[in-house]
């Protein structure tokens, strides 16, 4: 009862955070939905047990435990390949500042040596 009196506030907690960081457009709409949802889906799997239940039969799962736990694992999975890519994606960028940089601080000693 006690673990579910927590998820229950931390759930309340996580979607009252994701409003206000979309409100202070730290999220984009999309995000803030996202997470808006993913959290009100938790909330009601710990209110409505059986919803779980039934909806992981429908899966072929045979209960709803396995069906969040399967979720999980596969949200998880994919949110840690999206944020391998957009690391990726940083650390090229900043590659190619740092070279720019580079070329244009040579090319400014150059030019200074010139004159």
């Amino acid at each position: 009862m006690i673990l579910k009196i927590f998820i229950l506030l931390f759930g309340i907690f996580a979607v009252s955070r994701s409003y206000l960081r979309y409100k202070d457009r730290l999220l984009t709409l999309t995000a803030a939905l996202f997470w808006i949802l993913l959290w009100t889906a938790i909330i009601i799997s710990v209110l409505l047990k059986e919803w779980t239940s039934t909806l992981a039969q429908h899966f072929g799962i045979g209960r709803g435990a396995d069906l969040l736990l399967f979720a999980a694992v596969l949200s998880l999975s994919y949110l840690s390949f999206r944020l391998y890519v957009r690391v990726e994606e940083l650390r090229q960028e900043l590659t190619r500042l740092i070279r720019a940089l580079a070329i244009r601080e040579v090319e400014e000693k150059r030019i200074s040596n010139i004159e």
